[in-house]
């Protein structure tokens, strides 16, 4: 078999290194341990109740069963927890729900019974509970401490056989320890040849061993009363059968007395406590009397002051909208100005080339023999023009001449006929 370098589970924990756990059993792959102190790896039963072969692996220590009702979760968990701890077949500690009613024997040999779903037709029947701890060892290599329990019944025998083995080495179960070849179950005698393995036919020299190799206890009535203590905390409903006297007394007696320098450190710890609560207490009235003058007293006047002043704010406000609107106007303004001057210098660059076209065009007009011949013809023009000017002059001069003399003569006309008048009366007078 193969051991796997999986990742320590956690809640820091990724789904792809959770599913690695998943993935080493379908691979029959082994964990390895990852402390220096003995921790439990993973548990199993060979042969038990409805199980052919079970197996569960602990993560970190822990386990956790998830299945339907009636599905063995309770019945895995009273065959490789308390069971394989206590190195007994009690009932107290078979029963998963802390009665005394049901034997070991049960989970080893079916029962003729319309609710028991397991052949009862065989007449022998064997099976083992196992668990497996691992640390890593003073030498910084696995090491591996498996508990194992084989029973045995045969029908119409009322004793059960029972043994219970420990085997502390590099031996492990499917990697050196085989519990079960093919469909057969294998004997504790198949696996005396091992490394590591001891067989006890009794349940106290097993636990002896346990509590003192596995988890170093110097005193067997103190695991034993770990092992009592385990017994009550996993009874089902458990504030109907607790017994607080009992349980407080056995905590008290494994716990170390307190120090007198812890008691006067605590006792000087509670003074100051009782100090800082005064504190609070002044401090709460120190913010109640903030709070009486902040409702009474500065926020009214704060919002005196702001109605006196929001009229200012408001206006000023206004006007500082309004000279952004006339800042944006005048933008607009300028941009279009500078649009107009660029088409207007574009308008002067295309004029001035223009009129230095025309000018070359008219330095090669001026030297042309035809505008020399139009400018002789233009200045005899000129010429003539200059001359009926002066004949229109002169004739304009004799037309006034000629109605002052037709003036003149009218007078005269007149002159005479009042003399030719005047000369007739004075003929008729004489």
């Amino acid at each position: 078999m193969t051991t796997l370098d999986l990742p320590a589970p956690g809640p820091a924990a990724t789904d792809e290194q959770l599913s690695a756990w998943r993935d080493a059993v379908t691979i029959a792959g082994l964990p390895d341990p990852s402390r220096s102190r003995w921790q439990v790896l993973r548990a199993g039963v060979i042969g038990l109740w409805e199980f052919d072969v079970a197996e569960y692996w602990f993560a970190d220590g822990r386990a956790q069963f998830v299945g339907q009702n009636q599905s063995g979760k309770s019945t895995m968990m009273a065959l490789t927890t308390l069971l394989m701890l206590a190195g007994s077949l009690d009932r107290k500690y078979v029963d998963t729900f802390g009665d005394s009613e049901k034997e070991y024997r049960y989970y080893v040999e079916p029962v003729i019974d319309d609710r028991d779903r397991r052949d009862a037709s065989t007449s022998t029947n064997r099976g083992w509970a196992w668990v497996e701890y691992g640390r890593i060892g003073p030498l910084g290599t696995p090491e591996f401490f498996t508990t194992m329990l084989y029973t045995q019944t045969k029908r119409g025998v009322k004793q059960m056989t029972r043994a219970w083995v420990v085997c502390h080495g590099t031996a492990r179960v499917r990697d050196g320890l085989d519990l079960a070849v093919g469909q057969a179950v294998s004997e504790p005698k198949e696996l005396e040849g091992i490394a590591g393995v001891t067989v006890y036919p009794k349940g106290s020299d097993y636990t002896e061993r346990l509590a003192t190799d596995l988890f170093g206890f110097d005193d067997i009535e103190r695991y034993a009363t770990v092992i009592e203590m385990l017994k009550v905390l996993r009874t089902p409903h458990l504030g109907q059968k607790l017994d607080p006297a009992w349980f407080t007394s056995q905590i008290r007696s494994a716990l170390p007395p307190v120090a007198k320098s812890e008691v006067t450190e605590l006792a000087n710890g509670w003074q100051e406590l009782e100090q800082l609560a005064r504190d609070r207490d002044h401090a709460d009235e120190a913010r109640k009397a903030i709070t009486v003058y902040l409702n009474r007293a500065w926020r009214p006047w704060a919002d005196a002051v702001l109605r006196l002043h929001a009229d200012t704010l408001i206006a000023a406000d206004t006007a500082f909208v309004k000279a952004g609107d006339d800042a944006t106007a005048a933008e607009k303004t300028l941009e279009q100005a500078r649009a107009r001057l660029d088409d207007e210098a574009q308008n002067t660059i295309n004029l001035e080339k223009a009129l230095g076209r025309t000018h070359a065009e008219q330095m090669q007009l001026l030297r042309s023999s035809a505008y020399t011949t139009a400018v002789e013809r233009a200045n005899d023009a000129k010429r003539l023009r200059a001359e009926a000017n002066a004949t229109t002059e002169r004739a304009r001069k004799a037309t006034a001449q000629l109605a002052t003399t037709r003036g003149d003569l009218e007078k005269a006309i007149g002159r005479r006929d009042k003399a030719a008048d005047e000369l007739t009366i004075a003929q008729q007078e004489v």
